[in-house]
Formats: C-alpha cells, structure tokens, sequence
C-alpha cells in the first residue's frame, strides 16, 4: 500500500509540475504578444489595460489548476479500481492453477497405488484390480468435471465483472469528458468575458492617449505658427534687403551697359568702314580667282592628255617588258641547255682524262717493273752501264754510241746484249717522251677547257645581272 500511495503521490507532483510550465509558458507568450503589439514608451503607458489582462491570466490559471486537480482525482480513482480488480484477477489465477495441479497429483497417485499387478497374479484377481482401477478413474473423471464447471463458473464471474468494469470506465470517461466540456466553454466564455474587459481597458487607454497626444499636437501646431511667423518676417527683411541691393546693381549694370553700347557702336563704325575696304579687294581677288579658275580648266586639259599619254606609254612599256621577259625566259632555257651540254662535255672529258691518267699510271708501273726484272737479272752488268750512263747523261746519243767499248775489251755476246739494253732503254726514253707530249697536250686542252667554262660562267654571271632570272 505504501509503494501505490507513493507513486500515486510523485504522479500528482508531476501533474502539478506540468501544469506550471503550461501557466509560465502561456504567461511568457501573453508577454511577448503584448510587448510586439503595443509600441509605445514605457512613460507613456497606462496601467489600466496591464492590470485587467493579468487580472485575467490569473484568473484563468486558476481555473485550469481546478480543472486539472479534478481530472486527475478522477483518474487516481480509476486506477485505484484497476489496482484492485488486477488484485483479485491475480488471485483467482493462482487458485486455478492450485487446484488444476491438485487434481493432476490426484490422479496419477490413485493410478499408481491401484495399479500393483504382478505376472503370478490369477486372472480374476487382475480383473478385479482393473475393474476397481476403471471405478476409481471414473470417480476422478467425475471430481474433474466437477472442478472444471467450479472454473467455468469462475469463468462467468469474471467475464461478468470485466463487463461491469468496462461500463464503469466507460462511465469515468464519459464524466472525464462532460467535465472537459464543461472546462473548455467555462474558459471559453471566461476568456470572451477577459476579452471584453481587456477591450473595454484599452479603449479607456487608448481614448486617454488620444487626448493626450491630441494636447501634445495642439501645443506643437501653436510652437509651429510661432517659428512661422518669425521666419516670415525674416523673409521679409531679407527680401527688402534683397530688393535694395537689386537696385544699387541695376544702376551699376546701367551705367556698364552704357559705357559698352557706346563702345560697341564705335566699333561697328569701324567694321563698317573697314568692311567697305575688304569689298574692294575681295572684287579684286574675285577676278583673279577666275583667271586662276581658268588657267586651271586649261592645265586640267593638258595634264589630262598627258595622262592618256602616258598611259598609253605605260601599256607599251609593259608590253615590252612581257616580251622582254619572254625573251629572258627563251634565252634563259638555251643557256640551260648549252650549260648541261658544256657539262656532258666537261664530265665526258673529265672522264676520258682520268681513264688517259690511268693508263699512263698502269703503263709506267709496267715499265717500271719490267726495268726493275731486266736490273735484276743483269744486276753486274747493269751496274757498270749504269755508272757510265750516268756520267755519259749529258752526251749526246752519237757520243754515247762512239764511247761504247771496243770489241778487244768486250765480248760479242755482252755487246749484242749491251745493245739491245740500250736499244730498250731509247724506246723507253722515246715512249717517255710521247706520253709527256701527250700528257702537255692534255693538259694544254685541260687549261682551255677551264678558261672556256670560266669565260662561259662570267658571261653567266653577267646575264644573271643584267636580266633577273624568269619566275616561270
């Protein structure tokens, strides 16, 4: 019991709670809507309308705190009832399954206790002990029965007391819903009625700051027509000032304009007279820029039969020059020709000259070799011919003939071979002679051929600058 008036106790506690967070809330809000809506000086407020509106916060509250004391009352009760219905629920449970238990113990121990048949038993007397087993199961089946109409009963009882429950709750809800009713239109109709109230302080209010405000205005239009006054007449000083200042430079301005009138009329004298001057001159300089006029038409003429002229010497000129250009291109391609040809030539004869120099080389190789073998094979012979051909170089050939030994000192045989080795040796120093004959005239033809391909490449060189060569 100590335990479910406690928690009864903590939920009424926090029931309070909420409803005090529900006032300060719905305090807090009044405050700032009352704050956004009025926008005027803390000086200049009455305290009428602020005292009717928490009049009526206040009395609001305190008729939401009665109303939520007298829902949760209800609803303690309530509980108070479910409390004790789930108590007795609780109970009968436990006492169905003592006696559902009590009866299955029942059972199995008579079963057991009649149920002594051993295999040297007569059959009559196992037909007696199933007969009192059948009796006894019977009597069991009929005590069950009997516990099981007591739980349908109990049953009964129990649906019977949900149902009254049911209406009883149906009952507390439909109170708890009467009395919420009731509390909305009593705070509805309490609300209008504050409404009212509120409306009624603030027109109070509302018609006082008028007036006030009205005075305030009244005072500032008359401070208004005051400093109006004063700067009219201040207005009127300066324009009086303004006027007279005026005047003195009108006078000014007259006497200026005057002195400038008469300054400008001697002028225009002066431009009319020298205008007169200029009229002369300008017939004069009309005359001569009709003559000039004249001699150019007359010049125009000339300078354009010169032009006619001088393009019709121009299309010569081009003309020419096409066929002079013409005539550079046809002479440009003879030389081409002419200097591939001189070319062909100058490759042919360098080619036959290389392959004479050739032949020349092989030819004295050849000679040489063959001296060479003829000196070998007379080595002692050729050794004193030699001396004496040496010293006999600058004879002449009779001289060395008529110096050659006589037959006492030389034999028939070294003789003949003496002159057949001299014999060899002039148709050596002869065929020397041919080739290097041949060879100054080569070179000769060789010289002519390099000063003709010089001249030809001067006189090259000389059209390339006196004609450009052709773009074509």
């Amino acid at each position: 019991m100590s335990t479910r008036e406690e928690r009864i106790q903590k939920r009424r506690e926090l029931i309070q709670e909420r409803c005090a967070k529900a006032v300060n809330n719905g305090e807090e809000n009044n405050e700032v809507n009352l704050e956004d809506t009025v926008s005027i000086k803390n000086e200049e407020i009455p305290h009428h309308g602020i005292k009717q509106v928490n009049q009526s916060l206040s009395l609001m509250n305190l008729t939401k705190n009665t109303h939520v004391k007298e829902i949760t009352n209800i609803q303690l009760k309530q509980e108070k009832a479910e409390h004790q219905l789930r108590k007795i629920y609780s109970k009968e449970r436990q006492e169905v399954s003592r006696l559902a238990g009590e009866a299955k113990s029942m059972l199995h121990q008579d079963f057991v206790e009649n149920f002594n048949i051993s295999p040297n038993d007569d059959v009559k007397e196992v037909y007696s002990q199933l007969e009192s087993i059948r009796n006894g199961c019977q009597s069991n089946l009929e005590a069950f029965s009997n516990v099981v109409n007591q739980l349908h009963a109990i049953l009964r009882c129990q649906e019977q007391q949900y149902i009254d429950t049911v209406k009883q709750q149906e009952n507390f809800v439909d109170t708890i819903r009467n009395l919420m009713c009731a509390q909305l239109s009593s705070l509805e109709t309490l609300a209008n009625d504050e409404l009212l109230a509120i409306e009624e302080m603030y027109e109070v209010d509302r018609n006082s700051l008028i007036e006030k405000q009205k005075s305030q205005l009244d005072a500032m239009i008359r401070d208004k027509e005051e400093f109006e006054q004063q700067e009219l007449q201040l207005v009127s000083t300066a324009a009086e000032e303004r006027s007279l200042a005026t005047l003195k430079v009108y006078d000014e301005v007259n006497k200026e304009y005057n002195a400038l009138r008469d300054k400008l009329q001697n002028e225009v004298y002066e431009l009319e007279r020298e205008w007169s001057v200029s009229k002369g001159l300008y017939s004069v300089s009309a005359d001569q820029i009709e003559y000039d006029n004249r001699e150019v038409g007359t010049r125009n003429k000339e300078s354009e039969q010169r032009i006619k002229k001088n393009k019709k010497r121009i299309v010569q000129i081009k003309e020419e020059l096409k066929r002079c250009l013409e005539d550079a291109r046809v002479s440009e391609d003879r030389d081409k020709k002419l200097n591939e040809s001189m070319e062909l030539d100058c490759r042919r004869l360098e080619k036959q000259f290389q392959n004479l120099m050739n032949k020349l080389h092989r030819f004295e190789l050849l000679q040489e070799e063959k001296f060479k073998a003829a000196s070998v094979m007379h080595a002692e012979e050729a050794a004193t011919l030699t001396d004496r051909i040496e010293r006999a170089w600058a004879s002449t050939e009779a001289i060395l003939f008529h110096s050659l030994p006589s037959s006492e000192t030389i034999d028939n045989g070294n003789r003949s071979k003496l002159l057949k080795m001299l014999e060899n040796y002039h148709n050596l120093l002869e065929k020397r002679s041919e080739v290097s004959h041949k060879l100054t005239k080569a070179e000769n033809q060789n010289s002519q051929l390099e000063r003709n391909l010089d001249k030809l490449y001067n006189d090259e060189n000389i059209k390339s600058l006196l004609i450009p060569p052709s773009r074509h």
